[in-house]
């Protein structure tokens, strides 16, 4: 088998998400892109060029190698930026002879190169085009996936749930849904109490080990329930995904939800992205669709953007949280460790108090303040807060410092 090398690229249209994790492994249908490279490749025979901040932290979540190029005579390199299928990526292996590039309708897709060219090629932070462009071109002509943008994760949310669910042939236990012809695949362990109704008319439900459904909750696939997530007396609407060891009540759709984090009581989360460790309260409620009924535009890295999505939520980085009641507009990014209160009508910045609605400026969160609660809900989790995680807090406090400057963030003492 080929070795592999993965890099990620524009990976500032998709902050505050791409902070704290690389493009491929952002949740996005079953498997994050990181699982399905290295199930067809092997994790021994895969290497990731990793930004320098992220180093440390991606080598201590997935133990594999990050920045050293092995010592191969020729190089398969993948953009982790597409989302391939496992059939998809084997065959990129074979469409490439050495000393040539595959382009797609949205930018390089991958590359076949000797170890020492790839530097001048590839960095950590992308593609060096004008050295790329002297390779060999080969068109690719399949289906692409691209996450370039926030709404590009909501995009191929229904196709990549019913395509990985293909993975567990043969693994999960097959039974038929209340309704529909698609199947539900169940670990062994799944709970499932009385007055449950699973609709599988347009995709399938898969509900992982340890997973466990409270009576009256309808789920309505495509659906995703990943290890150890408890659904609440929900309603789980198509498209939906579930991260590991979650807490989701009330209803969803459209929307990914990532590991340890949770919506435990009534609220709506749709055509949306949340990310690990954030805890959304009560009845907070996002906005999906204008009331004009116009597409929803997107403020990406200071210039406004039509997603050209009629119906688009909100997108939330890795350990915010949301107070009871809070209301956030279509197309609005909730920053790393912010909280936010009440309406929520402006993109809020990292490590930020934002409750502008309720009459208070927003307020900088103290780095040990967000530092001393990451550490409280690891230790509800059983799960031992390590230097690497502080220090990749401390990382993006210091530097999403502009940020908050320019979002009229001020330093004191947060008082309700």
């Amino acid at each position: 088998m080929t070795e592999v090398v993965i890099f990620e690229e524009n990976y500032q249209k998709l902050l505050p998400i791409t902070y704290t994790k690389t493009i491929p492994e952002i949740l996005c249908g079953g498997r994050r892109q990181i699982d399905r490279i290295t199930s067809v490749f092997g994790l021994e025979k895969t290497t990731f060029l990793v930004r320098k901040e992220l180093e440390e932290y991606f080598k201590h979540k997935w133990k594999t190698g990050v920045n050293e190029i092995p010592d191969s005579r020729i190089l398969l390199v993948i953009n982790g930026n597409f989302l391939f299928l496992d059939n998809e990526l084997k065959a990129l292996d074979a469409k490439l002879d050495q000393g040539q590039v595959l382009v797609g309708k949205r930018g390089i897709i991958a590359l076949k190169v000797k170890k020492d060219e790839i530097e001048k090629l590839i960095d950590q932070t992308g593609v060096n085009r004008r050295c790329v462009k002297k390779l060999y071109k080969k068109t690719y002509r399949g289906r692409e996936r691209k996450i370039e943008y926030p709404w590009d994760l909501i995009e191929h949310l229904k196709e990549l749930i019913i395509e990985d669910s293909k993975f567990l042939r043969g693994k999960f236990r097959r039974l038929k849904g209340d309704r529909g012809g698609y199947p539900i695949l169940m670990s062994d362990d799944v709970s499932v109490e009385k007055h449950v109704y699973i609709d599988c008319t347009d995709g399938p439900v898969i509900l992982e080990d340890q997973v466990e459904i409270q009576s009256f909750s309808r789920i309505s696939g495509p659906v995703w329930v990943k290890r150890g997530s408890i659904i609440l007396s929900g309603l789980i609407r198509e498209g939906s995904i579930i991260g590991e060891v979650c807490k989701v009540g009330g209803e969803m759709e459209m929307s990914i939800m990532d590991g340890y984090s949770n919506k435990a009581h009534g609220s709506y989360l749709g055509h949306s992205y949340v990310g690990e460790w954030v805890n959304i309260g009560a009845f907070t409620v996002t906005s999906d669709l204008k009331n004009t009924y116009g597409t929803v535009r997107m403020n990406i890295n200071g210039r406004k953007i039509d997603s050209k999505k009629i119906k688009l939520g909100s997108f939330i980085a890795d350990f915010a949280k949301t107070s009871i009641s809070t209301s956030i507009y279509a197309g609005k990014k909730i920053g790393v460790s912010s909280h936010v209160h009440g309406v929520v009508y402006d993109d809020v910045p990292s490590f930020t108090f934002w409750a502008k609605s309720l009459g208070h400026e927003p307020i900088e969160i103290f780095l040990k303040s967000a530092i001393k609660t990451q550490k409280r809900m690891f230790e509800r989790r059983n799960i031992r807060q390590k230097r690497v995680h502080k220090e990749l807090l401390k990382y993006i406090f210091k530097i999403t410092k502009e940020e908050r400057r320019k979002a009229g963030v001020v330093k004191k003492r947060i008082k309700l």
